[in-house]
């Protein structure tokens, strides 16, 4: 889940190896599988999972570089500033070591329980297809909204599709017509937040429901309510997924308990940057749990857990190498080009709904593909 309030951190994984670990080492096979038969650029990336596993202390740190040196040696070593090479080395920064790796979701455990998870798949109809469901009603500046997106004016549902199909590129994204609790039957329990005084669904009641309606070809259904959420034994959640039911439920997180103050908070009445990078951040999140991928613990990434609204924004917006591998087997996606068509497609949001966050996720994106681009 995505922003709950009251959650604990995790403990970090630990692996004492040499600095001499790479794609042949048994580590680097179990933490991220075989890379070797994969495009250059997934490769390239892929093979920076070595990073978790190298010594974190200070004493090592030239070592470390040295060694990621000989992974990836410049054509022309007088073109690569300093500067260059430090941020390339820092693209992901591995957390902390406390435990030791198989404790955290490496690639082929996380393969195998996907695999196994999948199989009844092979029996039905190609399901291919993220689906998108707005629930209940939303405010005029909600509904009103519009993103210009080439020769294009989108709304806010079809911004998150556009994201959507690039995070996810591989699989189609389709954003259903709305739908209302009243009509559908649906039960769903509420409750006042005894601190805000606002209404809040119960987020697992939407799980089995929003699985009926799951289209045939549908790989999972994201459901999106202006309401805020909060699931059982938690006060407050901007999203939470069920792998168990391919259904995930978000809000826009309005009265986050945690940050309420009768006197000074206000609702939403705008779209703006900071709201839309909340948006995106909780479905790219949540979406990935969809497809088996556990909270991260090697690496600084989107798929770190988080115990506060405002630990899960300043989290990052990418995956690690280690998550992107998990998502890359079930997209099959080009690693550069999909890390193209995202900084075209932040760069837009950026000229028209300025946010200091999407500003950092387009430096990161800048410099990582200077570095895959690099020879």
């Amino acid at each position: 889940m995505m922003g709950a309030s009251g959650s604990s951190e995790q403990g970090r994984d630990e692996q004492q190896n040499s600095a001499q670990c790479g794609p042949a080492d048994p580590n680097f096979r179990f933490l991220m599988g075989k890379v070797k038969n994969l495009g250059p650029a997934a490769q390239r990336i892929f093979d920076l999972g070595k990073l978790y596993l190298t010594p974190d202390d200070a004493e090592k740190v030239q070592k470390d570089k040295t060694d990621f040196e000989h992974l990836f040696p410049a054509a022309d070593e007088s073109h690569l500033s300093a500067e260059k090479e430090k941020e390339a080395f820092q693209l992901f920064r591995p957390l902390k070591k406390s435990t030791a790796i198989h404790q955290g979701q490496t690639y082929v455990q996380w393969k195998v329980g996907y695999e196994y998870q999948s199989a009844y798949l092979l029996c039905l109809h190609k399901r291919n297809i993220i689906y998108i469901q707005p629930i209940d009603d939303f405010p005029d500046f909600v509904r009103d909204f519009r993103f210009q997106r080439g020769m294009i004016r989108v709304g806010l549902f079809e911004l998150i599709q556009g994201f959507a199909q690039i995070y996810f590129s591989g699989l189609d994204v389709m954003v259903l017509p709305g739908i209302q609790l009243e009509n559908q039957g649906w039960e769903i329990a509420s409750r006042y937040h005894q601190v805000t005084g606002k209404k809040q669904y119960l987020v697992n009641d939407f799980f089995p429901r929003l699985q009926q309606i799951l289209p045939s070809n549908g790989v999972c259904i994201l459901g999106f309510v202006w309401t805020d959420l909060f699931p059982e034994n938690y006060n407050f959640v901007l999203g939470e997924a069920s792998p168990k039911h391919k259904s995930g439920i978000f809000s826009f997180g309005r009265f986050p308990p945690s940050q309420f103050d009768a006197d000074h908070t206000q609702d939403l009445t705008e779209i703006t940057g900071d709201v839309v990078w909340k948006l995106l951040k909780v479905v790219s999140h949540e979406a990935c749990h969809l497809f088996g991928l556990n909270h991260c613990e090697y690496f600084h990434c989107a798929m770190n857990e988080s115990g506060s609204v405002g630990e899960a924004m300043s989290q990052p917006l990418f995956l690690c190498p280690v998550c992107l591998r998990k998502l890359h087997q079930v997209c099959g996606f080009q690693v550069l080009e999909r890390y193209q068509e995202m900084l075209s497609f932040l760069k837009d949001i950026q000229d028209q709904l300025p946010c200091e966050s999407t500003a950092s996720a387009i430096k990161w994106l800048e410099e990582c593909l200077t570095f895959l681009q690099s020879k």
